[in-house]
C-alpha cells in the first residue's frame, strides 16, 4: 500500500498536477513559448524509482550484505547520472533539477517513515 502511494504521488507531481512555474528552457517544436519545467519531473522519478529500489534490495537480500551493498551503490550511481544527464542535456535549469530532487528526497523520506513502522 506504502508503495502504491509513493509511485501515486511521485507520477502525479512528475506530470505537474501541482504546477508552480510556467517557464522552462526549451521550447518545444510547434510551439511559441517556453515550456513548464519546474520542478523537473524526471529528476522526481528517477530519484523515486531508484531509491525505493535501493530500499527494497536491501529488504530482499538482508542476509547477503554485500549484494546489498553492491546493488544499492549501483542505484545511487544510476540516480546521480540520471540526474547529471538532465543538466548535461539542457532540459532543465539548475532549479529545476534542485527542485526535483527535494521533492524526490521528500517524498523518499515520507516513504522510509511509513514503510519501516
Amino acid at each position: 500500500m506504502v508503495n502504491a502511494f509513493l509511485y501515486l504521488m511521485a507520477l502525479l507531481l512528475a506530470l505537474k498536477v501541482f504546477d508552480v512555474a510556467e517557464v522552462g528552457p526549451m521550447i518545444l517544436p510547434g510551439k511559441a513559448e517556453l515550456t513548464c519545467s519546474f520542478p523537473s519531473g524526471r529528476v522526481l522519478l528517477f530519484i523515486v524509482a531508484m531509491g525505493s529500489t535501493a530500499f527494497h534490495v536491501w529488504d530482499l537480500w538482508n542476509e547477503k550484505k554485500k549484494a546489498a551493498v553492491a546493488a544499492s551503490v549501483a542505484c545511487i550511481v544510476v540516480m546521480f547520472f540520471g540526474i547529471v544527464a538532465q543538466m548535461i542535456c539542457g532540459t532543465n535549469w539548475f532549479t529545476d533539477t534542485l527542485g526535483g530532487v527535494l521533492l524526490g528526497v521528500t517524498l523518499l523520506s515520507l516513504y522510509s517513515f511509513f514503510f519501516y513502522i
